[in-house]
């Protein structure tokens, strides 16, 4: 188990989306945990699979999938079936889905040429693209919020800077003596956004990304991360969640509380905030736990 993501469907219940180390790309019932739908099973060995979530306002959710080939594949997830695959001049290193200002979502993509490409995964156009000369990309996020959208992009020199794509201007956030490999958005109450990272200097960081320079809250970890996400709690405030080769989930709140460590079996690879609480990816294995947080 590599990634995860949850496929929210108009007339229906969501979905739980995997991608396997192995090239497998699956649809799992969230009820009742049986397997859907294949849509890719190459039996390869896959670096770095992704599996992104692309909603639609106006149709049917759309599924990207990417393998480490020249290409992601968008999919029609209740027919299994490829829709059209968004072709790179080298190999496709990490893609993300992330939502953009006019409703759309769309698909980032990294590289092996160290360009970061936006695409709009309805028609298959390439968007906008950005050179990284710092070094490869490790992670990218969406930053939500009035006004153009940001995007914040790692990279292999310790860097984290922010994309203004309407404008073509990149501006250096920070940078750390660590490679930062997970960014998450971290959307407040109020309208605000902050910005979560991890690195292998096994730290938890949250910034506000008009001052980064002094991050808001640090948060050692005694084991590596692998995974981090958001869940939201019952009076609407955003908690932390990260996971990593420990064997422990860990739920923080933005006072840098550590409120739940939860033991697994295995180690965590993967995270994702579903309806009923929180999918744990360790393996071969998915762990669905139900969050009770009116106690936190």
């Amino acid at each position: 188990m590599a990634d995860l993501c949850v496929l929210d469907r108009p007339d229906a219940s969501p979905v739980l989306v995997t991608a396997d180390h192995d090239g497998a790309v699956r649809t799992w019932d969230l009820d009742t945990g049986s397997d859907l739908r294949t849509l890719a099973d190459t039996g390869e060995w896959t670096g770095t699979p992704a599996a992104c979530a692309l909603p639609r306002p106006a149709a049917g959710p759309l599924l990207a999938s990417a393998d480490n080939g020249l290409a992601v594949t968008v999919w029609d997830p209740d027919t299994a079936l490829p829709i059209r695959q968004l072709t790179h001049p080298v190999d496709v290193r990490r893609a993300w889905s992330a939502p953009w200002p006019d409703g759309r979502t769309v698909l980032i993509t990294d590289a092996g040429d160290r360009v970061v490409r936006i695409w709009d995964p309805d028609t298959g156009r390439l968007l906008h693209e950005m050179a990284d000369e710092a070094g490869y990309v490790l992670a990218a996020c969406v930053l939500p919020g009035p006004g153009d959208p940001l995007i914040a992009v790692s990279s292999t020199d310790g860097s984290v800077r922010l994309w203004d794509v309407a404008q073509r201007v990149v501006t250096p956030l920070f940078t750390d003596r660590a490679y930062v490999f997970h960014l998450c958005p971290v959307p407040l109450r109020d309208g605000g956004v902050l910005l979560a990272t991890t690195g292998n200097d096994r730290v938890l960081r949250v910034r506000d990304p008009r001052r980064p320079d002094e991050p808001v809250l640090t948060m050692p970890h005694t084991d590596l991360p692998n995974a981090l996400c958001t869940v939201t709690g019952p009076d609407g405030d955003p908690f932390l969640v990260t996971g990593g080769k420990g064997n422990t989930v860990r739920i923080w709140d933005l006072r840098g509380r550590e409120v739940m460590a939860l033991p697994v079996l295995r180690e965590v690879l993967a995270l994702a905030a579903v309806p009923q609480g929180l999918a744990i990816g360790m393996g071969h294995a998915v762990l669905m736990v139900e969050l009770c947080m009116d106690a936190w």
